[in-house]
């Protein structure tokens, strides 16, 4: 795959269609000039100076043409070596998409894909095709973040998310999400550059938004404030680090937002169809090798699990996933019978040891940390 890698980067480094259009619209131009001057019908035009300009622009395009063609050419060489196998010698266990059942699991995960990114009308006709009802509910939430992602990172304006998370600032808390004040962080950062002769503005919407997370931000609030003392850019603040932004701060707070948002709806932080997919294109090097060795032996080598592979596939962290859980109190692993479920503080325990809790009292105390919790502020957990 590091072959691909590097061609793509090879041809997205190829200038040579812009500099093709550049050419053609300088020539454009200058023609356009030419016919002024025709029109005008002045002496200072000279049809040899237009041919050569013209012969010029010719030679020009044929050139970024054959480099923009061989570079092409390459990079479909190197996709056509890689891609050269054929998919269902190289992974044998298939999911049977004439199985009603399955074929409407993964329309649902596509559904939730397409919601998830805004595609709404592509949404709405797998749902059609495979009569899948998709909550209004649902919907309209997912509308709902939609609006808030064109807010904040196409026209870099708060206001909408701010006001998503002062609705769901307890269940942000409860899940020890920061997107509130981070938030609130940004809005003052920009009050403060939008005003660089006062710094009142920003003083008062700090004195309205800050007090509510002093104890768990008080320094970054403390160098906030300070840096109030100085023009927001001013070599001698030394609270410079504090108020300027990292790259992409509102797509930053779109993703941090999406996440928890989702976490609200019952669904996973990332879509599954996207890590599948980005889980899929790490690891298919891996099936063709095994695949070529296979048939080099003239053998099929051992694969008969659907549920392990034969070897072992280097995945990032953000892709690594389990479903084991050990519950920390009765040491036993848990089962789909005896599920993990997270107590308010988000410590894990298995079913089977929350039940044995709830007998020696009405509210249950957590066995980690001194927190006592209802048994409605209770959630099953379910590791994807």
């Amino acid at each position: 795959m590091n072959i691909v890698q590097e061609e793509v980067e090879r041809l997205g480094k190829n200038k040579a269609l812009e500099k093709c259009i550049k050419e053609s619209n300088d020539l454009l131009s200058y023609l356009k000039q030419k016919q002024e001057q025709l029109n005008q019908d002045t002496d200072d035009l000279k049809v040899q100076d237009v041919q050569i300009k013209v012969k010029y622009w010719a030679d020009q395009s044929l050139k970024h043409e054959k480099s923009l063609n061989t570079v092409i050419k390459k990079y479909q060489k190197s996709i056509d070596k890689v891609f050269n196998f054929d998919l269902s010698e190289v992974y044998r266990h298939r999911i049977p998409l004439e199985s009603t059942r399955c074929r409407q699991l993964v329309d649902r995960a596509l559904i939730m894909h397409l919601l998830r990114i805004g595609d709404f009308e592509a949404a709405n006709t797998i749902a059609k095709m495979d009569n899948i009802q998709v909550p209004d509910q649902l919907l309209s939430k997912f509308h709902e973040l939609e609006e808030i992602s064109e807010d904040l990172t196409v026209h870099h304006r708060l206001d909408k998310a701010i006001a998503w998370a002062n609705v769901n600032k307890y269940n942000l808390q409860r899940i020890g999400s920061d997107l509130q004040f981070n938030l609130h962080k940004l809005k003052f950062i920009d009050i403060y550059k939008k005003n660089p002769s006062s710094p009142y503005p920003a003083y008062e919407y700090a004195k309205m938004n800050f007090p509510h997370f002093g104890n768990t931000h008080l320094d970054v609030i403390s160098k906030l404030m300070s840096s109030t003392i100085f023009t927001p850019n001013e070599p001698e603040n030394p609270y410079l680090d504090s108020i300027n932004l990292t790259s992409s701060p509102y797509q930053k707070l779109f993703t941090q937002l999406s996440r928890d948002f989702c976490s609200f709806v019952g669904l996973s932080s990332e879509s599954p169809i996207f890590n599948t997919l980005q889980a899929s294109y790490i690891a298919i090097p891996n099936f063709i090798k095994f695949n070529k060795i296979s048939k080099m032996k003239n053998e099929k080598l051992d694969w008969t699990s659907e549920n392990e592979l034969p070897f072992e596939v280097e995945l990032p962290k953000s892709l690594q996933f389990h479903s084991i859980f050990i519950c920390p109190v009765s040491k036993e692993e848990t089962t789909p019978q005896n599920s993990p479920m997270a107590l308010g503080c988000r410590h894990l325990i298995s079913k089977d040891s929350l039940a044995k809790l709830k007998k020696r009292n009405s509210s249950i105390k957590c066995p980690y940390c001194p927190k006592t919790f209802a048994a409605n502020e209770i959630q099953e957990v379910q590791f994807i």
